[in-house]
């Protein structure tokens, strides 16, 4: 089953939602919309819907059993909508939250871009002027018979071995990429251990974070918004938080939720997870009443966070990374000069 792109499930949850505000069936609308579908597949997927509607089934359960898988919060939301009669407010709800956390993933992904390039480029230039330029040089340097800098002597060293072991390095780093990527699919352990350090990264551990809380305030938020029962509501957040410890720490509170308990007495026992300000205002919300309206607040300042953090991401590592690439890079020109240096002494 094909997952509907965020791009698409916007699109679709902003067109129903007008189409159904201005009253028009819902199977006249799914008409509409595959009228306006810009692609075959698309036309395909909605005329399999619509054939499911046509056939006595609700839009919730004929979009659950499509060729195309919507995330659970959206066959929720739409559920939810069909049964106390507000989808067309539901819907509107699930296009901005979809849209705000699309935006928030692009955020993230731009801030990130910069820093990567750079690493990237340093390790091509330092490479190259190993592979390429070092070895050119040496023969001159042990023909004249000096005696080499200890510091020349080390990036000989390396640019040999580049040069021969360099493919097997190569195939030993891509060896080793399979290797956790095959062992974060196949192993729980494995998986929790890579998100624990995830979210003790420098930088990136803060971004990782807040943005796990803006996902866990959104949905839950969003879902008790539409009536959704807190338990219900939160093995369906559950499922669609991605990160393996997050998901533990929702499905435990679900397990509290069960027996009685708050919400905020859970969050209280994981402060690394769960911040003091979020414990403290997810308290309130529950004995006021509001606690959509926390969580949707919640989401809103965690959002800002991020924002914030990735506007400095750039001005915070770019520092880091230029002195790291200076540095390497002055090590190979040091390697190379200070011989040529003590050539021109001696003539």
């Amino acid at each position: 089953m094909i997952r509907l792109s965020a791009k698409d499930q916007i699109s679709f949850a902003r067109d129903l939602s007008f189409l159904v505000r201005a009253g028009i069936p819902i199977l006249a609308s799914l008409r509409v919309l595959q009228e306006q579908a810009r692609s075959p597949r698309e036309q395909a997927w909605l005329e399999q819907v619509m054939g499911k509607v046509a056939g006595g089934r609700s839009l919730h359960a004929s979009l659950a059993h499509s060729g195309r898988r919507l995330g659970q919060m959206t066959i929720n939301l739409i559920k939810i909508g069909e049964r106390s009669g507000t989808l067309s407010r539901n819907l509107e709800y699930l296009a901005a939250e979809l849209k705000k956390e699309r935006l928030l993933k692009r955020k993230i992904i731009s801030a990130l871009i910069y820093p990567v390039f750079i690493s990237i480029a340093t390790l091509v230039l330092v490479g190259g002027l190993m592979v390429f330029i070092l070895p050119k040089i040496t023969p001159v340097f042990r023909g004249m018979q000096l005696e080499l800098p200890l510091i020349t002597q080390i990036m000989m060293g390396v640019s040999n071995f580049l040069r021969q072991d360099g493919l097997w390095l190569l195939g030993t780093l891509v060896g080793g990429v399979i290797t956790i990527y095959i062992a974060r699919h196949y192993s729980r352990h494995f998986r929790n251990g890579l998100a624990w350090l995830n979210l003790r990264a420098p930088v990136l551990g803060r971004l990782t974070l807040n943005y796990q809380l803006a996902g866990f305030c959104r949905t839950l938020g969003l879902l008790l918004k539409s009536g959704t029962p807190l338990s219900e509501a939160l093995k369906i957040t559950a499922d669609t938080v991605r990160h393996p410890l997050y998901r533990r720490h929702i499905q435990c509170i679900d397990k509290d939720i069960l027996r009685g308990e708050r919400v905020s007495n859970y969050l209280t026992t994981q402060p690394t997870y769960f911040p003091p300000l979020m414990t403290n205002l997810t308290a309130i919300g529950e004995k006021t009443g509001a606690l959509a309206d926390t969580l949707l607040h919640l989401n809103e300042f965690y959002e800002q966070e991020i924002d914030n953090l990735t506007k400095n991401l750039s001005s915070t590592i770019e520092p880091t990374l230029m002195i790291i690439m200076g540095f390497l890079v002055g090590l190979v020109a040091i390697s190379i000069i200070t011989p040529i240096y003590e050539i021109t002494q001696n003539i």
